[in-house]
């Protein structure tokens, strides 16, 4: 399993920065699978105030030695939101980068 690295979590509530864990642990498990072999993820956090609100920014950069850095972006006014929301687009381009090659196993339903 990838440790993670964080950056800006200075701002997470302990209750939001445990569930961002536990989402992360669950839903990235499928790059050890697609990728095999993955260096690091790094995840960092930015706030911002909108209008008297307050939006949350989530950037996912993944490092594998096979290709070019892999980075997503989620925006969103709640920071769990914005974490699914980037996790869904790694998804994506795990996806859309792997979609050419001979040794991807494709999905048949």
């Amino acid at each position: 399993m990838v440790e993670f690295q964080f950056s800006g979590i200075e701002k997470i509530d302990k209750e939001d920065f445990n569930r961002i864990k536990d989402i992360l642990n669950k839903e990235i498990s499928f790059l050890e699978r697609e990728l095999k072999a993955v260096n690091s993820i790094r995840v960092h956090f930015k706030r911002h105030n909108v209008g008297g609100r307050v939006k949350w920014t989530t950037h996912i950069f993944v490092d594998w030695p096979n290709k070019k850095i892999i980075t997503v972006e989620g925006v969103k006014w709640n920071i769990i939101d914005s974490v699914h929301e980037a996790v869904k687009k790694l998804k994506n381009e795990v996806n859309h980068l792997l979609k050419g090659e001979t040794s991807y196993k494709k999905n048949y339903y």
